[in-house]
């Protein structure tokens, strides 16, 4: 009844993307762009409907010809910026992840879902100092920011950072967010590189019978029950670890321990 007005059109679409019907979604709006080429609006939102059906290069093609008819030194530019970087991000080319996000960063300095997706981009491919600084100025921003806690205080753990401030910023992170188990995690992983198993025993037997299939939970309780010189159940634990498929890295890296023990 009103072609013009875009919400009939959203409405459709969330309708089928609720239902599971992805295909549906995109050939819906291919085919009102077909109509109505010029319709940014419509091409973004068949971008945003590729991110979610994992069509990352479509996802990528569209919002670059919504940037192209974008005015430069805007927050819309910005946004779009910032919704190419994530589809590169899951589509896993993080170079080109990293220069839409700091492009992105240009016209959004302040923006945290920028700063946060920027600093672990950098964080996934060890440019560590880089991340840092991305997470400290997202910290300024927002000083109780849970997630960029946990993941400044597990990067300076693993960085040969100060032991005694990432575990201040561990502990803040888990008074913010106490059931997620990343952050628990990362507390408990802060006071063994402390030695200090006895405060990380507890903490990982927790988010090990609440996440039984995590292999990186069981390889941590491992390593706490290592530093107690419990060797019998640190191998049980790091064979389970190894038994869940953990990622090429961590996998040698149970082999390592277990090779220790």
């Amino acid at each position: 009844l009103n072609p013009a007005n875009t919400r009939g059109l959203m409405g459709v679409v969330l309708t089928y993307m609720t239902q599971g019907l992805t295909d549906k979604a995109v050939q819906f709006l291919q085919a009102e762009i077909a109509k109505a080429p010029a319709r940014m609006e419509f091409h973004e939102t068949l971008g945003d409907v590729g991110v979610s059906a994992g069509r990352f290069d479509m996802a990528i093609a569209e919002f670059q010809q919504v940037l192209a008819a974008t005015p430069k030194g805007t927050a819309a530019q910005g946004s779009l910026y910032l919704k190419m970087g994530e589809a590169y991000q899951r589509k896993g080319d993080f170079a080109s992840a990293i220069n839409a996000l700091q492009e992105a960063r240009k016209t959004l300095p302040e923006n945290e879902r920028v700063l946060t997706n920027l600093a672990i981009t950098l964080a996934s491919v060890d440019r560590w100092p880089e991340a840092r600084q991305v997470y400290e100025a997202t910290m300024k921003i927002d000083p109780n920011n849970g997630i960029v806690l946990n993941n400044l205080a597990f990067g300076l753990a693993e960085h040969n950072g100060d032991l005694d401030q990432a575990l201040t910023m561990a502990q803040q992170a888990k008074r913010l967010l106490p059931t997620m188990a990343e952050v628990s995690d990362t507390l408990a992983w802060i006071y063994l590189k402390k030695n200090l198993p006895d405060q990380a025993l507890p903490i990982l037997h927790d988010i090990v019978t609440k996440n039984p299939g995590r292999p990186t939970f069981h390889y941590h309780l491992g390593m706490a029950m290592a530093q107690k010189l419990e060797k019998a159940q640190a191998r049980e634990e790091a064979n389970k670890a190894l038994a869940l498929n953990p990622a090429t890295d961590e996998k040698k890296q149970i082999q390592d321990f277990l090779s220790r023990l």
